[in-house]
């Protein structure tokens, strides 16, 4: 992790820090892609596909979103879908990057939706050149967040729980969304606590994630 955040960058959005890294590719005809990564992770977690990323596309543009990874993680914060959408327009707007092509995972297939929404609604500038949701729970009927996600959403107790978590719960927890044969690892599990602590994250780990679908296009 520490040599991800010596790759990178931060740029303001209003008040906060928001970290980025954006990596040049071979492909001048592949255009631009921005990864959104999901919960409760970082840009990090695309750096094992970074190198084909990079092949396919002329620029390959990461960032935490806010209350995530090497972002500034405010307690007293609104988090929302519609503000991690507007962070990342923003942060094409500040590379002058006008279209893009999306990849987004999880928590992020939400905010990749919204800003689909927007192009399709003419509500932006930004024009998308394709859309790839990866593992999301976009479709109400068939999202089944895990008990330890519902309990995170749930006033006070949540955040007590934040509070009262630890590696070995992270671990445990973290370990059974992969499948057997492609368990993280340990270095890798410590990579992704790390993001977490960063910045006390796993204060307001309740708070930044409304694990419900907001909308699509």
């Amino acid at each position: 992790m520490k040599a991800w955040k010596n790759g990178g960058a931060y740029f303001k959005f209003k008040t906060h820090n928001i970290f980025y890294r954006v990596e040049k590719g071979s492909n001048s005809a592949g255009g631009p892609v921005l990864t959104i990564h999901g919960f409760p992770t970082s840009s990090h977690d695309w750096s094992k596909v970074l190198g084909g990323l990079e092949k396919q596309h002329s620029e390959v543009v990461l960032f935490d979103m806010i209350g995530f990874g090497l972002s500034d993680k405010p307690v007293d914060h609104e988090y929302s879908i519609m503000e991690q959408a507007d962070i990342a327009e923003e942060l094409l707007k500040k590379l002058k990057i006008t279209q893009v092509h999306l990849l987004s995972h999880d928590y992020g297939d939400t905010v990749a939706l919204e800003l689909l929404a927007r192009f399709n609604q003419k509500a932006t500038n930004l024009k998308i050149l394709s859309l790839c949701l990866s593992n999301g729970g976009i479709f109400p009927e068939t999202n089944f967040p895990r008990p330890s996600q519902r309990l995170l959403t749930i006033p006070y107790l949540g955040a007590l729980l934040c509070r009262l978590s630890f590696y070995r719960a992270f671990k445990r927890g973290v370990g059974e969304v992969f499948g057997v044969n492609t368990q993280p690892t340990e270095s890798e599990f410590r990579d992704f606590y790390s993001a977490i602590l960063h910045n006390s994250g796993y204060i307001i780990n309740y708070n930044p994630h409304d694990l419900r679908p907001l909308r699509s296009s």
